[in-house]
């Protein structure tokens, strides 16, 4: 699970955005990021990580990790991507954003908006933009990578425009789909925005490709997303749980997999009714878990052992 955002953080991060809003006018969804890079006069170029050429040639020279340069040819630094996984670069020497062009549209959206984060956040300009663990301690890594991405999430969202729309009437993964297209994001991140403002216990779950859903195992779910609620009260709940709770009703074929109200105990075992649904994307499985009510009655959450049958 990403790191959480310390309070204090998420103030001044939102003070920033608020402030790049409030200057491009207060706009409504979707927030257009070409709008934004002009107004924090930044480049926006693409790369591929197949390929030692064009933008890669030209900054070959210029990325350091810390003070040490990384590599004084593009082939090297084509190879340090791949090896890294890097899929959006920063440059503020150069006001400049990287992109791999092999993205997603949607993932290069996030990705442009993740970096954007980091040259907004006063602290972060501290910190070199190829920093490794070597010369960034981990756990520090984790934190400023989660700050940058809750300040993609403030803008692409619109700070709480969008979490006042979703929670402004019951929330269905049909809606929040209609959200996500209005707002110009992926239904995964809105997903993961409306269970993170969720003022109840909420769960959603990004699950693995449909392809590798047989069997279930370790990829059988990449993502577990809590509310704060959730979060505090549900400790004991953990996700083969949930998976198996998931597999009770799930079926599958692209798009609606199934629904069904299912019954968790909170930490002081007071049961708890939940609506289950989940989605069947091309290339992945959501879930949202909202709280409905207490249970009356002593129904027994299902069994948290291994996931034996789960077609998740």
């Amino acid at each position: 699970m990403p790191s959480r955002v310390a309070d204090r953080a998420q103030r001044d991060i939102d003070t920033q955005v608020a402030k790049v809003l409030h200057d491009l006018g207060d706009p409504g969804p979707p927030l257009r990021l070409d709008l934004v890079r002009e107004l924090l006069k930044l480049d926006r170029s693409y790369y591929s990580s197949a390929s030692s050429g064009g933008v890669l040639s030209e900054l070959a020279h210029k990325v350091r990790v810390g003070l040490k340069q990384v590599a004084q040819r593009p082939m090297l630094l084509a190879e340090a991507i791949r090896s890294a996984s890097l899929k959006a670069l920063y440059f503020p020497d150069q006001r400049r954003i990287l992109i791999d062009a092999d993205l997603h549209p949607m993932r290069q959206r996030w990705g442009e908006a993740h970096e954007i984060g980091h040259d907004i956040i006063p602290w972060h300009k501290f910190f070199s933009y190829g920093d490794d663990e070597s010369t960034l301690h981990i756990s520090f890594q984790e934190q400023i990578e989660a700050e940058a991405n809750h300040a993609a999430a403030r803008l692409l969202f619109l700070r709480d425009r969008f979490s006042e729309e979703a929670h402004s009437s019951d929330i269905t993964i049909s809606k929040l789909s209609g959200l996500a297209k209005a707002y110009g994001n992926s239904l995964t991140s809105a997903l993961w925005r409306v269970v993170e403002s969720c003022q109840t216990p909420a769960v959603g779950i990004v699950g693995a490709a449909a392809a590798t859903r047989e069997g279930g195992g370790e990829e059988s779910a990449r993502h577990l997303i809590q509310s704060h609620r959730f979060e505090a009260e549900f400790k004991n709940i953990a996700m083969p749980l949930l998976l198996r709770a998931i597999g009770s009703y799930l079926r599958r074929g692209h798009g609606p997999a199934g629904e069904s109200e299912v019954a968790l105990a909170d930490d002081r075992g007071e049961k708890h009714i939940f609506h289950f649904e989940s989605f069947n994307m091309k290339y992945g499985m959501l879930t949202l878990g909202r709280w409905r009510r207490k249970s009356a009655s002593a129904i027994i959450t299902p069994d948290p052992g291994g996931l034996g049958d789960v077609p998740f």
